[in-house]
């Protein structure tokens, strides 16, 4: 019953790695602008597209703050929260 416990712990952590690289990666695509690795992670790896970075701050927000309209509509066009655009005024295609 131990290595059942033992293994299920390592698999949980290694998928709680994975999440972690992934959306990181999210970030650093947001940053670039670079839409199609933004598509990848979100639907190949299953990215959660609300993800929230060490400074408190979702994809949406950092593409917004970047000025990336093609970024933040492809993040919006993949369910992204939409509440701090609301707080700010950003606006967005349609």
């Amino acid at each position: 019953m131990a290595h059942v416990s033992a293994l299920q712990a390592t698999i949980h952590e290694r998928r709680e790695r994975i999440r972690k690289e992934n959306e990181a990666a999210l970030f650093a695509a947001v940053v670039a602008g670079d839409v199609k690795t933004i598509e990848q992670l979100i639907i190949d790896k299953e990215t959660n597209v609300n993800a929230v970075n060490d400074m408190g701050r979702r994809p949406i927000e950092v593409g917004a703050k970047l000025k990336n309209v093609e970024v933040v509509d492809t993040l919006a066009l993949h369910g992204a929260s939409f509440d701090f655009a609301a707080q700010v005024g950003v606006f967005f295609r349609t």
